[in-house]
C-alpha cells in the first residue's frame, strides 16, 4: 500500500469554511458530509471498472470531478491522490492505475473517519 501524501486527512481552514456558512451550525457541512458519503463508493468503484478497460480520458474526468467534490470538504489528501490519478490517466499510464486506485481507497478510508469525527464534535454524527 502507498503510504499516504501528507500527515492530516482535512484541512481545518475548510471546514471552518464551511461551518461559517450556516454559522457554525454544522448543517450544510453535514449534507456536504452526507453526499460524500453516498457518491464516493460508487465513484471510487467506477474508477476501478474504467481502469480495467483502459479508459483513460473517463478516468481522468472522473477524478477531475471527484477531486473538486473531495476539495471542498478539505479532504487534501484524497484530493491530491485524485489529481495523481487524473495525470497518470491523461499519460495513459496504466502502470500507475492499480497503486493509486488502492491509495484511494486509504485516503477515502481516513477522510471518511475524519469528516465523521468532524461531524461527531458538532453533534450531528
Amino acid at each position: 500500500m502507498t503510504t499516504p501524501i501528507e500527515p492530516v486527512a482535512l484541512e481545518q481552514i475548510q471546514i471552518d469554511d464551511l461551518l461559517s456558512i450556516d454559522e457554525g451550525a454544522g448543517i450544510i457541512f453535514a449534507k456536504f458530509v452526507a453526499t460524500f458519503n453516498t457518491n464516493m463508493p460508487n465513484g471510487l468503484a467506477l474508477l476501478r471498472t474504467l481502469a480495467t478497460t483502459g479508459d483513460f480520458p473517463q478516468i481522468a474526468f472522473n477524478a477531475h470531478k471527484m477531486n473538486g467534490t473531495v476539495g471542498n470538504l478539505g479532504a487534501s489528501r484524497l484530493a491530491q491522490a485524485f489529481r495523481k490519478l487524473e495525470h497518470a490517466a491523461t499519460a495513459n499510464d496504466d502502470t500507475e492505475m492499480q497503486p493509486l486506485l488502492d491509495l484511494l481507497d486509504a485516503e477515502y478510508t481516513a477522510a471518511r473517519s475524519a469528516l465523521q469525527a468532524e461531524l461527531a464534535l458538532l453533534g450531528r454524527a
